[in-house]
């Protein structure tokens, strides 16, 4: 467009921001719950139900509606996030009543109380036997004694909900960048980043915009941030494609890095087959 600043197709984007977040903590429960607490009799760590689990042998098992039926984190220093995102899977077996759900509940004050952040109901976002991949970003503010938990809402000992892949990421105010940042500061190095197909089976591709000439870097990580894919390129100003063959990757949930000028912006990335 002429007379405008952003938008049109040879200008950059107007101004949207984003979060680039960043790796807080994450578990795919093969060696120890690590932040996560147990809740006692409902919760079951390790156990025999290895069938279930997403990456590796092991899972955490939450059945029945109890105080125990819970998978907690100990206290989290998060006053300095702006917003958190949790990403997880989870398959269910067993669960037969509509009334039968599992929760992720927030703390602020190290446990005393809980808020609901969200809630997945059997026969609505889920059926027994068929693996789901959750992602749910949460508004801060956050406390220095904050809390995550799962709670299992379901009708008895036999309704078993599987959890594995667990990971927590932050956004900070310093992280928070905008596709188009104004005269007075300097535009973000990468923005406007899609994956598409996600999930994906074969081919990925990522489209983003570069306000300037760089040479990119895209870097495929686990959850546990081990890199498993990586290539470079040098690329002009403007949108940009870069496809990615997943077909080497396993089931499973992943993360796209993309770093070009100093900066990083990551996304989710879900492979199923």
């Amino acid at each position: 467009e002429t007379g405008v600043d952003c938008g049109g197709p040879d200008c950059a984007p107007c101004s949207q921001e984003t979060c680039s977040y960043t790796l807080f903590n994450s578990n795919n429960f093969e060696n120890n719950l690590g932040i996560w607490i147990d809740g006692g009799t409902d919760c079951l760590w390790p156990n025999r139900f290895y069938s279930f689990s997403n990456s590796g042998i092991y899972n955490v098992l939450l059945r029945d509606n109890t105080s125990s039926s819970v998978l907690t984190t100990t206290n989290l220093d998060l006053s300095g996030a702006e917003e958190i995102r949790i990403d997880f899977t989870y398959i269910t077996a067993f669960f037969s009543n509509s009334n039968d759900d599992f929760w992720l509940q927030l703390s602020s004050n190290g446990g005393s109380t809980y808020s609901l952040v969200e809630e997945w109901n059997f026969g609505d976002e889920f059926q027994n036997q068929a693996r789901k991949f959750e992602s749910v970003v949460i508004q801060g503010p956050f406390s220095a004694n904050t809390r995550l938990r799962f709670r299992c809402d379901a009708s008895d000992d036999y309704d078993y909900l599987f959890l594995d892949d667990v990971s927590i990421q932050v956004c900070t105010p310093s992280a928070r960048a905008s596709a188009s940042e104004g005269h007075n500061r300097t535009a973000a190095a990468i923005t406007e980043v899609a994956l598409y197909p996600n999930p994906v089976e074969e081919q990925l591709t990522v489209s983003f915009y570069l306000p300037e000439e760089a040479r990119v870097e895209t870097v495929v990580t686990d959850i546990m941030g081990r890199s498993l894919l990586k290539q470079q390129t040098a690329s002009n100003a403007g949108w940009q494609e870069i496809k990615i063959d997943a077909s080497s990757l396993a089931p499973g949930v992943y993360f796209i890095h993309l770093n070009a000028r100093g900066e990083s912006v990551s996304r989710k990335l879900v492979v199923t087959r």
